[in-house]
């Protein structure tokens, strides 16, 4: 097999305008694989997994080709990227496992430390076997990324009915589950979807191979057998709900003539490789849709590049080769109040860059009440520290309103965001220092309907230092005792030292705190302690002394504690 690289290169313009047209110019030189066992003239013939991980860790994409070789064995090419063509290092590792057909092979960070490992996922008589090859630096041969041997693990589980198999990056460590959906037969031509994740044995070490016992989830049932034109479901892993937390989506689409219906059943996710079925079956109807010709496929994108992602079914016309698009995902509109419509003559209005993105500015005044809240009613105002001031109102100007869209001349894809601010309670100091800033920011996501607010230190010497920020779901004016949706809290220590007669404050970092509320309920906090000098030069070495990760039960279920590190 030969493999060439093609680089993707913007096609100049005769008229001077950009082009989002591209050249392809190929590698100089090919990668060859020798695969004998491999006839691809054979009807039967597939074509092999092609893995394309991050093997040196500069950000360059590698190749993993797994095949059998003619011993009937399984062996593994790699060959890594220069920046020019897969032509830099080039080897072969041959391994003492016998070639199995139906394997399934991926790449993966199942450590969370940055080296891709090869997981082979393989039949071992009726059940379900794993085996991964460690990736580990190859001193003999300029430093490259190889391949450790294989640690094989056998599970219980039978590898039949699986329907689909996925990455699940875990919170806060970086490391990754491997994931597999598959079909629970039941009595009565009925079956249950189901998720179990398996992990490393060790974590942070991928060298004694899998856990034997995954962690099981009920994501939808029970169903009836499907006849053979019936739609199958769909699996669709994303972060349906915008906690940052990969969840499960499974989607199904029929043709109810004149009718598209869709139907979803979610689950979210915690974040350590369980996954809990949220409310009913949803159902979605497109009128007078097209007639498909066959299935369609899902896939998962962000047509409005906000918190939430779109779900998309792509399908074949019935009447023609024409595809049909059609996004499940609607933005939901409202009007941004803009105090001063005219626009002020010496601000930015918009910015364009290279790609076809515009941004266009709204400004607004501190007198104006949709856009600023001193927080303090006009008729009890009396100062309560005589030092700082709370400002009721000034002629400043503040951003209201950012709109992005695209400049169809360079990007043709429809794309529009809003996102509408609003000001809280700024204050000011008569003793010197000024404008100490806002006590809060809110930005309200248009499109996603999704509000956050970001509050500051307005004390010295914190001042500007964010504290916390909170994602919500309703207007926090509306409804101020609402619980957040996750809540990011940051406190600082400010240590004094004297020096040559003058007071020297340092900001130390305290804690750093995630919490997301509701059922999935989890508690992030990283602590920092910090090794006091008694020279003059205080505070110098930061220390992550605790990083802790929880779930709604309380349970600790991370616990790091970290070598002391210089900080500049």
């Amino acid at each position: 097999m030969t493999a060439k690289t093609y680089t993707a290169e913007r096609k100049p313009n005769s008229d001077g305008k950009p082009d989002a047209i591209a050249d392809w110019t190929p590698s100089e030189e090919n990668v060859q694989v020798p695969m004998p066992m491999w006839d691809p003239t054979s009807p039967e013939a597939e074509m092999p997994d092609f893995l394309t991980p991050d093997l040196h860790g500069d950000g360059r994409s590698g190749l993993i080709i797994p095949y059998q070789n003619a011993r009937g064995m399984l062996e593994l090419f790699l060959s890594q990227k220069n920046g020019a063509g897969l032509a830099a290092v080039q080897e072969v590792k041959q391994t003492n496992f016998p070639w199995v057909v139906k394997s399934n092979f991926m790449a993966m960070d199942i450590t969370g430390t940055g080296v891709a490992d090869v997981v082979q996922i393989f039949p071992n008589g009726h059940n379900l076997s794993f085996c991964n090859f460690p990736g580990v630096a190859n001193e003999s041969n300029s430093g490259s990324i190889g391949l450790a041997d294989g640690i094989q693990t056998d599970t219980t589980y039978g590898f039949d009915n699986t329907i689909d198999w996925f990455l699940l990056k875990h919170s806060g460590t970086g490391a990754v589950s491997l994931v597999r959906v598959w079909q629970e037969i039941l009595p009565n031509d009925l079956y249950n979807i189901k998720a179990t994740s398996f992990r490393c044995l060790v974590t942070g070490d991928s060298s004694k191979g899998f856990k034997a016992t995954g962690i099981d989830s009920m994501l939808g049932g029970p169903f009836p057998k499907r006849d053979a034109n019936a739609p199958v479901w769909s699996i669709l892993s994303c972060d349906i709900n915008g906690d940052v937390t990969q969840d499960i989506v499974l989607g199904k689409a029929e043709f109810q003539a004149p009718n598209m219906v869709f139907r979803y059943v979610v689950s979210l996710g915690d974040g350590m490789g369980s996954f809990a079925k949220c409310g009913d079956e949803l159902t979605q109807t497109v009128e007078n849709a097209v007639e498909p010709k066959g299935d369609g496929r899902f896939s998962v994108t962000n047509l409005n590049g906000g918190l939430y992602p779109s779900l998309a079914y792509v399908y074949q016309q019935s009447s023609d080769s024409s595809f049909v698009c059609i996004l499940t995902a609607e933005g939901k509109l409202s009007i941004v109040p803009v105090y001063n419509t005219g626009q002020p003559t010496d601000l930015l209005s918009s910015s364009n860059d290279s790609m076809g993105l515009v941004t266009a500015f709204s400004y607004g005044c501190l007198t104006d009440p949709d856009v600023y809240d001193s927080g303090v009613d006009w008729r009890n105002y009396p100062p309560t520290d005589p030092g700082n001031y709370v400002v009721k109102g000034a002629p400043n100007y503040v951003v209201t309103s950012l709109e992005h869209t695209n400049d169809s001349a360079t990007n043709s894809l429809a794309f529009e965001v809003n996102m509408a601010k609003t000001y809280r309670q700024v204050l000011v100091n008569s003793q010197g220092r000024g404008w100490l800033g806002f006590e809060s920011i809110t930005t309200h996501n248009i499109v996603d309907d999704i509000w956050t607010t970001e509050h500051y230190f307005q004390t010295f010497p914190k001042i500007g230092l964010k504290s916390k920020i909170d994602t919500l779901n309703s207007d926090p004016k509306v409804d101020p005792q609402q619980s957040p949706l996750s809540s990011q809290k940051t406190d600082y220590d400010t240590p004094l030292s004297q020096q040559n007669g003058c007071d020297i404050y340092h900001v130390n970092k305290l804690f750093d705190k995630l919490e997301t509320e509701g059922e999935q309920c989890r508690v992030q906090m990283t602590q920092f302690t910090y090794d006091d000098n008694e020279t003059s030069s205080p505070n110098m070495f930061q220390n992550i002394s605790k990083a802790r990760l929880s779930s709604s039960l309380g349970r600790t279920v991370l616990t790091h504690l970290s070598e002391v590190s210089r900080v500049s």
